[in-house]
Order: C-alpha cells, then structure tokens, then sequence
C-alpha cells in the first residue's frame, strides 16, 4: 500500500515524495525566503492530504543584539594612560592638565589620534563586528561633546576609524551605553541636536537644548544620519509635549502680546526673545512634529495655539520658518552674496 500511494504521488508531481519533502524542509530550515516562492510553485499540484511545513523556529531569523564587551572610566585616572578595552584595541592618553591628545591602536598599529577631555568608552559587539566608542569633549563651556567610533571585524582584518559625529551640548559624563539604540536590526547613537540651544534665549533659559535626539546608524562602512526609523519616538515626544504645554498654562497669569518680546532680558544680544516658557514648549512640541515628518501638524498645533495664547500672531510665521531652517540648514551662503533676514536681530 505504501509503495503504491508513493508511485501515485510521483505520478501526480513528477517528483520522489521523499525528495520532495526533503526540499521543503530544507527551505523552510534554511532558506525561509525560498520556502514561500516554492510553497506558491508546489501547491497546484499538491496532493491532498499533505500538512503544510511547520513555520520555521524563531531563531532563523533572528538579528545581531548588542553586547557590552567592556567600559571604563577615564576621568580620575593620571596621565600618560594607557588601557586596552579588548579586541586588540589600546588606547594612549598623553599627559595634559585638561585637554589631551589619545591615540587609538590596533596591536600596535595607530588608527587615529584624537583631542579633547576623555571621560569613558565602551567596547560592544554587534554582529560580525566589534566597535570601539570613545565621547570626545572639546572643553568648551556648554558645547560639544561628540563620539568617535572604531570597528573591528570579527573574521579578521585591521581595526579602521568609522567616523565621529556631530557635537552634542554636555560633556558626556554618563557615558556611552545610554546613547546606543538597536532598532531593526541595526545599531544608533543617539546624539542632542545643539541647534536650538540659543533660539530666541540665553542658554540658561532654553528649554531647548538637545532637542531634537538625533540618529546616526552605525555600520563597518561608516555614520549616517537616519531619524527615519525613529517617528513613533518623536510622535511620543511631540504628545509629552502637550503635557508640559498643560502644565505650564495652569501656572500662567499673564497673556503676552506676542510669542516673541523684542525688548525683554537680553534681547540687545539675543534680539527678540521668547515672552514666555510656553512660547518655548509650542516650539518643542513643533520641532518633533517635523522630525516625524508631520509638517501639517506641526503647523496646524503651533498657528492655532500661538492665536489662542497671545494677543498677536505677530512673528509666528518668521518662528516657524525659522524652525524649519534650523532643522534642515541650507549650504553656507558664498562670498558677497546676501545673507538670510534672520528675526534674532529684528527691533
């Protein structure tokens, strides 16, 4: 009987059912990709009766995790130093009262030299590769602290200097590990814009500093700035915005004349200031509705919340208009040719 369901079953597809079966199975285990497209080809002439292939384990698919391999603290240690993290990485600080030179080696060999206030690094795995992340302080009062990133591949070959980003505001004195994202599959730092740390306010003031957090993916090939894997994140800043927006006007006892006071605290500096915090927090809310590429929204909330809170729309568009502007700056104006009107320094 067995013998003759199989001559049935290779006369209703042409192939060996035991062949047949072993294919499936190997591209359900191996290829999963595959399995569909010859799932599709096989079923017009699937006898009856056969189950379907189990759906492949979970573990086939799945991606690189990131694994903290080693960290260290650099700040209270004496100069010269000399540590080496792991994967034949060593890293050498000269002496220096404040700011330092280091130099990054691979067994030996120097990759790159740095400058600036060391404070930490971490050494993580991620897939085949082993990254080597070093914040970098440029010493300066408020600004900037960026990250330098080495690579190191597990299959063998020289360690290389992937790039630094762009500086943050702070000294990075919390490290590394709090700025490393996974999401897709893929590996980021997390790292503050700086743009919007003097907008229409002293530094102290703002409410703005780092804001938005911006994306840099990290790949054996390089950094490159991708936010787009990250718009549910900004949508939730942009609604936990709207609680401190809450918060703020039941403090408020005063409507403004306008988002922007060109005579107040520091404004024969800053120019035109804001009037108030909540002028401040309806440009936070509209900075993550932007990055999260909802520019109708962004609109739509600041406009009718700035006619609602104010006496005046006066200066709302040119707010606006700026937000954007910092947020995707335009090539550097050439020699002789006309600066942009900016309302910073507007009577």
């Amino acid at each position: 009987m067995e013998h003759l369901e199989r001559r049935l079953f290779r006369f209703a597809t042409g192939v060996p059912a035991i062949i047949l079966v072993a294919a499936i199975s190997y591209a359900v285990c191996v290829e999963p990709g595959l399995a569909v497209e010859r799932e599709k080809s096989l079923s017009p002439t699937k006898p009856s009766g056969i189950s379907p292939p189990a759906s492949p384990p979970a573990a086939v698919s799945a991606k690189p995790s990131l694994k903290i391999l080693a960290e260290g603290d650099l700040r209270e240690k004496p100069r010269p130093l000399k540590v080496e993290p792991g994967a034949g990485f060593t890293i050498t600080i000269a002496k220096g009262d404040f700011i330092s030179d280091m130099v990054v080696s691979d067994r030996g060999r120097p990759v790159k030299e740095l400058e600036g206030v060391f404070s930490s690094y971490v050494l993580v795995n991620f897939g085949q590769n082993d990254y080597l992340i070093i914040p970098v302080f440029s010493g300066g009062a408020h600004c900037c602290s960026s990250y330098a990133v080495f690579v190191k591949p597990r299959a063998g070959g020289p360690a290389r200097y992937v790039g630094e980003t762009a500086g943050e505001e702070g000294g990075a004195e919390s490290g590394v590990k709090e700025s490393l994202v996974e999401r897709n599959g893929q590996l980021y730092l997390q790292v503050g814009f700086p743009g919007f740390s003097y907008f229409h306010t002293s530094f102290a003031g703002s409410l703005l500093v780092n804001v938005p957090q911006i994306y840099y993916h990290i790949t054996p090939n390089g950094l490159t700035i991708n936010n787009a894997p990250f718009k549910d994140l900004y949508l939730k800043e942009g609604t936990n915005t709207e609680s401190e927006i809450i918060q703020e006007l039941a403090k408020r006892r005063v409507k403004p004349l306008a988002i922007l006071n060109p005579t107040g605290p520091g404004s024969e500096v800053l120019g035109a200031i804001f009037s108030d915090d909540l002028a401040q927090l309806l440009v936070k809310r509209t900075i993550f509705y932007l990055k999260a590429g909802e520019t109708k929204t962004a609109w739509d909330s600041f406009s009718r919340d700035v006619a609602k809170y104010y006496q005046s729309t006066r200066w709302m568009k040119e707010v606006f208009r700026e937000v954007q502007e910092t947020l995707n700056p335009k090539p550097a104006s050439r020699p002789g040719s006309p600066k942009s009107r900016s309302i910073r320094r507007s009577p």
